[in-house]
């Protein structure tokens, strides 16, 4: 999983604190630098999941190119009825060409606080079901190697 810097240099207000800026502003790293070192690093059919803005989607999956497939996108809902301004993006190496988008979790209620699906994952431990981004086994999950679709 990654969440790599997403914001450009235009787009943000600077802290005074120089960690804050390193790990919010992408500076001159592409975001394919990132998807590429990911893939990379994968085995044939192993999984690459991003965090980032949803305005900027089209950067993962142009960089995600014929490489990876099974790709599922979760929105990351601000409120009910709001914009959804992060995603999560999964996909499978070598996996079959297809987009799905899932419905995705709304973060916030209306008085601003953690709704409580959110509450229960950020502070309970409930897990948020990546089994739900995932379309399709592949054929090593169909040969019962043990990982189903949490490889």
């Amino acid at each position: 999983m990654a969440n790599p810097p997403f914001f450009r240099e235009s787009e943000f207000v600077k802290s005074p604190h120089l960690s804050k800026n390193l790990s919010k502003v992408a500076s001159d790293v592409e975001i394919s630098s990132w998807v590429n070192l990911g893939i990379r690093a994968l085995k044939d059919d192993g999984t690459i999941t991003f965090i980032f803005r949803s305005d900027r989607l089209s950067e993962i999956l142009k960089a995600f190119g014929r490489k990876i497939g099974n790709i599922s996108v979760f929105p990351l809902i601000s409120k009910k009825g709001g914009k959804t301004k992060r995603v999560i993006v999964h996909g499978r190496k070598g996996g079959h060409v297809e987009l799905n988008r899932k419905k995705g979790i709304i973060l916030h209620n209306q008085q601003g606080s953690f709704g409580s699906k959110a509450e229960d994952i950020l502070r309970h431990g409930e897990q948020l079901l990546f089994c739900l981004l995932y379309t399709s086994p592949s054929p090593r999950d169909q040969r019962g190697s043990g990982l189903g679709w949490w490889s």
